[in-house]
């Protein structure tokens, strides 16, 4: 609660609901409507959150070890920004340069590559593709950028393998001096697909009996593409699954983690999170997908659902995408097996907390799968994390807002370089 005469206190538009936030993070409205959260539960702990964010109303912040910052959104993405405590807000981006940031390693990679073209860095990015054991498996992955350049690594989500991290996105980032690393989860690509281990059927899921595998073992499989690859320590990106991966990899090896951004993921717990009650149906109804064409249907129907309401659906871009990642392999008994692994995943909040290294949680407002209670938990848990919230969007990356989500991440980087 805040204290009278608080100066972070400010009146909330008459007739609109009460904040009810998290007691640690301070909230900023920037457009100007209530955005609604998904629901709390009343006396459920640490674990829940609030169901509406008033503007202009704020709550006094936990302690925070990095700086803040505020960005510009683009014009048609209303937004909310989470800060920690004990600094002043910029009102302008801090300038970041196109060369490399703190390079670490060295040698030079120049198999292929391309112009990037979301934010207009000159130049060409060069680019690399690879396997790498790990963790007793091999992963398949593909480089954007100088090797010598400080390391990105993204973590996709379920199912979903690593050409769902837009080029455009990898190609930006690598031109902002980065050395920008995608790969394919086990199960997922051209990553080892445990094909002699049984899929979880659905009532071992609802039972949530032991998984094949779980997201510990997942994180490994990240520890191991990094030793693999000669990284040390990294910029750790997740999204989704890919976040509850990032997130396992930050708890057991902090060492490894020089930021850490979470996209559209939660802590675990089952209070914050969850679906909504209309997405489970879909969830479970097996898509009959037997070629190259009905992988794109099948996508454009899964992103219909769960995709962002506040944006176009790009069913061109969805439909190359599918169709891409049919031909280099798709595996139903390998979804299976990740979700299995989701399912039955701990809860981290606790955990979380001794997490020291910067980090961005960036999540949709409008999120059907994975609602924002998850990614505010997640910024309440982390001590000093920072919360963007995005209005429209749903449980995907729209066009619209891959250079927004370019400058964030990049901007984070930048922060703990100058840190250092």
């Amino acid at each position: 609660m805040l204290a009278r005469g608080s100066p972070w206190r400010q009146a909330a538009p008459a007739g609109a609901p009460r904040l009810r936030l998290a007691a640690r993070a301070r909230a900023r409205a920037v457009d100007d409507d209530p955005v609604a959260w998904g629901a709390g539960r009343a006396g459920a702990g640490d674990d829940a959150l609030g169901d509406a964010v008033v503007p202009g109303a704020e709550i006094p912040p936990g302690p925070a070890p990095h700086a803040a910052r505020a960005t510009a959104a683009p014009a048609n993405a209303r937004r909310i920004g989470l800060r920690g405590a004990g600094v002043a807000m910029e009102e302008t981006l801090a300038p970041i340069s196109s060369g490399c940031n703190n390079p670490d390693g060295a040698g030079r990679r120049t198999d292929r590559g391309r112009r990037g073209r979301i934010g207009g860095v000159d130049g060409v990015t060069v680019r690399a593709e690879g396997r790498v054991p790990a963790n007793g498996i091999e992963l398949a992955w593909e480089s954007f950028g100088e090797r010598h350049c400080s390391p990105i690594v993204l973590v996709m989500g379920l199912g979903t393998q690593m050409i769902a991290w837009p080029d455009e996105m990898c190609e930006e980032l690598a031109g902002l001096g980065h050395y920008v690393v995608r790969f394919d989860n086990r199960d997922v690509g051209a990553s080892t697909h445990l094909d002699g281990v049984p899929p979880p059927r659905l009532r071992d899921l609802l039972r949530r009996r032991p998984p094949p595998y779980g997201i510990g073992d997942m994180a490994e499989d990240v520890v191991g593409l990094l030793d693999g690859l000669d990284l040390d320590a990294v910029h750790l990106v997740g999204a989704s699954l890919g976040g509850f991966i990032a997130q396992t990899v930050a708890v057991e090896h902090p060492e490894r983690v020089r930021t850490l951004t979470l996209m559209m993921t939660s802590t675990g717990s089952r209070l914050v999170g969850q679906p909504k009650p209309r997405i489970y149906a879909d969830l479970l109804r097996r898509r009959v997908v037997c070629d190259r064409n009905s992988a794109g249907s099948a996508a454009v129907e899964t992103f219909q659902v769960i995709g962002s309401q506040g944006y176009a659906l790009d069913e061109e871009y969805l439909r190359d995408v599918a169709g891409r990642s049919w031909d280099r392999g798709v595996d139903p008994d390998g979804y299976q097996r990740q979700l299995a692994a989701a399912v039955t995943q701990p809860n981290r909040r606790r955990s979380l907390r001794h997490f020291r290294a910067p980090t961005l949680v960036m999540h949709g407002l409008h999120d059907p799968l994975v609602s924002p209670s998850g990614g505010l938990a997640i910024a309440k848990a982390i001590p000093g994390a920072r919360f963007v919230g995005f209005s429209g969007m749903g449980h995907d990356l729209p066009r619209v807002l891959w250079p927004e989500i370019v400058r964030e991440i990049a901007a984070l980087t930048a922060e703990e370089s100058t840190a250092r």
